[in-house]
């Protein structure tokens, strides 16, 4: 149907759309903003990961593999937590509290993640 032809069906009331078929998207800059958004709580994840890590090497030298799979873990868990809470309050803008439910998926997702690096 013709975008003239919709516009005058609405005018007159008899609208060719009901309300379940109404999208509430928000709009496109709205959508931008929100993947640069996203995009720089990676960046920010990925140098909280690196950031932890080489202080953890700093701080306590190692060559011992299994303390270097420890600190990796830590580094990356801290950076992975660091995501969740700025993507769920600013990214997202949700404003309740974290559940218990979130939780629950949120480390479901961080130790089945198919890109999760491997250790040392």
């Amino acid at each position: 149907m013709p975008l003239l032809e919709t516009k005058v069906r609405q005018t007159l009331g008899t609208s060719s759309t009901t309300n379940t078929d109404m999208h509430h998207s928000p709009p496109w800059s709205s959508t931008c903003w929100q993947f640069l958004r996203y995009c720089l709580v990676g960046g920010a994840n990925t140098l909280m990961d690196l950031l932890m890590l080489n202080v953890l090497l700093w701080r306590f030298p190692t060559n011992n593999v299994l303390v270097l799979v420890v600190y990796n873990s830590v580094a990356y868990s801290s950076g992975a937590v660091t995501s969740f809470f700025l993507n769920k309050y600013w990214t997202f803008r949700r404003k309740q509290r974290t559940t218990r439910r979130e939780v629950v998926r949120f480390a479901g997702t961080l130790c089945h993640h198919p890109g999760a690096r491997n250790p040392v």
